[in-house]
């Protein structure tokens, strides 16, 4: 999910932003935005705006890779009369909702990538502004390995990957576990939503 989040944000800086100058980040405190949101917020003059839950507020705000943290239910506190790209890692059909409602056509792109909100409903039904398409991590791969050759381009992820390591010791707490059991109940907190985001848990099915 590192690689994706890094393709994605390299995605949307090939395509110029589609003109804007600020992204909108849907479960901003996942692991695959933050990693998005440390490599966009280096981009000049590209503002980083993230929607996290409450309870996620604090922590996604001290990461300082977010310009601004919002809360969901305080989408509409965000100005919409300039234009804005949005990436979803929710997959929340009534967010995704409330986002195309608010900014309407300066919506430029709608991306999709996860579903961290595994619980809510997805969306149904024609959006206002751009319709959200899902991003396709192998077709942006196979475009920079042709753009900078195979060696061009793992030299790029491995010295982003150890960036982002360097930088994640401040804040990521790695929790290892062993064993099929603890697989399985280590599974059941993340699918419940149960754990912080702070916490990477690092799991091996032998003891």
């Amino acid at each position: 999910m590192y690689i994706t989040g890094w393709l994605a944000e390299d995605w949307f800086a090939d395509h110029d932003w589609f003109g804007a100058r600020r992204v909108l980040v849907l479960s901003a405190s996942s692991k695959t935005a933050i990693r998005f949101a440390r490599c966009a917020d280096s981009r000049e003059g590209i503002e980083v705006i993230g929607v996290t839950s409450a309870r996620s507020h604090a922590f996604t705000h001290s990461l300082g890779c977010y310009d601004e943290v919002l809360a969901y239910d305080d989408l509409q506190f965000i100005p919409s009369n300039s234009p804005i790209v949005s990436i979803d890692m929710a997959g929340s059909g009534p967010v995704l909702a409330a986002v195309h409602a608010h900014f309407g056509d300066q919506l430029r792109h709608s991306m999709a990538v996860g579903r961290s909100h595994h619980h809510a409903p997805p969306g149904t039904g024609a959006l206002p502004g751009p319709k959200p398409a899902f991003f396709l991590a192998p077709t942006q791969v196979k475009k920079r390995v042709q753009d900078w050759g195979p060696r061009g381009y793992e030299e790029r992820i491995a010295s982003a990957v150890k960036e982002f390591v360097g930088w994640s010791r401040g804040w990521l707490r790695v929790q290892p576990s062993r064993g099929a059991t603890a697989a399985g109940a280590t599974w059941r907190e993340v699918h419940a939503g149960r754990v912080p985001p702070d916490v990477g848990h690092v799991v091996s099915l032998w003891d």
